[in-house]
């Protein structure tokens, strides 16, 4: 027993232990150290855990600012459909109109009817560009007053159809009413139509410029409007309107 505590005391002895002492069957030992914080060993661990710690939540709002970017490419993807969609119900719409409206000049009846032009109202909050997005709650506000007159026009025609067939007689007044109604409609699709290729234009110029940028881009830019000139969106404007042209061309020799 001795003899282990002697070779105790004497490994506590190498690493410079202030003062000890034993018994029989315990050895007892007490550093000098008084500032157990300022110890080398501490400030690595502290300094290793905290660098750790920052570096993390650097790398979450890397992360997090990036999968932000990506959900505002996807919506700009979305938008150009939906723009694209608006543009071929537009042109629906105005083929009804005239349809109807001379079916009606006939004092005759028709099953046609218009069509709502869909919006997503997520694109409000998926859209980072503030440019695009006021573009875009603009717009929707005049298709929404576009949908609420042509279903007004569904909805009166409809009646129209249930008099007629119960045998009732229409007033004279309420069907010019309607009529004239129908009449403009060609008109608000068209000035639509002008509003919705400005917009798919612009949105176009967006997907273009964003294509190819990762997340490096993503955390640099604090925002992700694209400057477009006047003539960059001439130049985009004049080429979507020869593509609309040549769909057209060719769906009318099918």
């Amino acid at each position: 027993m001795e003899f282990s505590s002697r070779l105790l005391l004497k490994y506590y002895e190498n690493f410079s232990m202030s003062w000890y002492y034993h018994t029989s069957k315990h050895i007892i030992v007490q550093s000098s150290d008084k500032f157990v914080f300022t110890s080398p060993e501490f400030i690595g661990a502290f300094s290793g855990a905290f660098f750790a710690f920052i570096f993390g939540i650097i790398s979450y709002r890397i992360i997090k600012r990036y999968e932000r970017f990506i959900q505002h490419k996807g919506a700009l993807v979305q938008l150009e459909r939906l723009l694209n969609e608006h543009i071929d119900l537009s042109g629906l719409n105005r083929t009804v109109a005239l349809n109807t409206q001379s079916l009606l000049s006939s004092h005759h009846l028709t099953r046609n009817r218009f069509v709502d032009l869909p919006l997503q109202k997520e694109l409000n909050t998926s859209l980072g560009s503030l440019e695009i997005a006021n573009k875009y709650f603009s717009y929707e506000r005049s298709i929404t007053r576009i949908n609420i007159d042509t279903q007004s026009l569904n909805y009166t025609l409809l009646r129209f159809e249930d008099v007629m067939i119960g045998g009732g007689v229409l007033e004279a007044e309420n069907w010019y009413y309607v009529t004239g109604a129908i009449a403009q409609i060609p008109g608000y699709m068209n000035k639509i139509e002008v509003e919705t290729r400005e917009l798919l234009a612009l949105v176009r110029i967006n997907i273009a410029r964003l294509s190819g940028k990762g997340i490096w881009y993503a955390n640099i830019n604090k925002k992700w409007d694209v400057s477009v000139t006047e003539e960059e969106l001439r130049s985009e404007m004049k080429k979507l309107n020869a593509e609309i042209n040549d769909i057209e061309k060719r769906s009318k020799t099918r």
